[in-house]
């Protein structure tokens, strides 16, 4: 096994906002009714932007957002992160205010907006009690797994560590299941990169699976309370079919860690 690289790049976490964090806002909207009663009768796209070029857009019309990379219409709101630094700082949680370049003349989305976004950080990053709540616990899990699911592929593409192990990959798909819940993820090892998808891939048949026996065990594992390793050894996370596939699949899964802290 290569030693792994501890710094992660810079770039790669700017553009896990964009990329990673960003898409898993049409789960945040879907699966939390809290979430989908601030979000309200607001209508129109929300262009994110920084300095390095990075872009993404959240289309919010009818109760739902699709995040896109190009523009269905003009946003009416367009906000930006800054630096490439200011951006990681703003993943990270430290200090870091984004700019509003058009939006102010609309201050009632603009809130919505903003509690939304805090909202969101709450369920990714629970604080005291909250988890023991099986409900909170499985969208807690939902929303971790839609993150590393598109972050996974984002680190994929940006992180040389992470493209040299899954060069040593075969290709094929990897299913993560949770067991007993409607908590599933699909990836999709290619020659060109990792594609992410929701759900499974009812279709193909995986060449991999890995199943968590609990959301308890997804959740500690992919906010790396517990190494996905010991799950296995301790028959906490079974992986069955194309085992060296879902093991490189499954280190670059752990990296998802080191750029996004829970």
């Amino acid at each position: 096994m290569i030693a792994e690289s501890s710094v992660p790049d810079l770039e790669v976490c700017a553009g896990l906002f964009f990329r990673g964090i960003l898409p898993s806002f049409e789960d945040f909207i879907k699966f939390d009714p809290e979430a989908a009663r601030i979000l309200g009768s607001s209508k129109g796209s929300i262009q994110f932007t920084n300095s390095a070029g990075d872009s993404a857009y959240l289309h919010v019309e009818d109760g739902q957002v699709r995040w896109g990379s190009s523009a269905k219409d003009e946003p009416v709101i367009l906000i930006g992160l800054g630096s490439v630094e200011n951006t990681v700082r703003f993943i990270r949680g430290g200090f870091a205010l984004p700019i509003v370049y058009r939006g102010w003349s609309r201050p009632i989305y603009l809130f919505r907006l903003l509690r939304l976004f805090l909202r969101f950080q709450s369920l990714l990053k629970p604080k005291g009690k909250s988890l023991e709540d099986p409900a909170f616990r499985i969208l807690h899990v939902r929303l971790a797994l839609a993150t590393a699911l598109f972050s996974i592929a984002e680190i994929g593409r940006g992180d040389s560590w992470a493209r040299t192990i899954l060069e040593q990959c075969p290709n094929g798909t990897v299913s993560f299941l949770v067991d007993g819940e409607d908590l599933a993820a699909t990836i999709e090892k290619t020659g060109d990169g990792l594609i992410p998808r929701r759900g499974l891939e009812r279709e193909i048949r995986a060449d991999a699976v890995v199943k968590f026996s609990s959301a308890k065990v997804a959740m500690e594992i992919l906010t790396r309370k517990t190494d996905a390793h010991a799950g296995v050894a301790l028959g906490s996370v079974q992986v069955e079919g194309l085992i060296p596939l879902a093991d490189g699949i499954g280190h670059v899964l752990d990296r998802v860690g080191r750029y996004l802290p829970s």
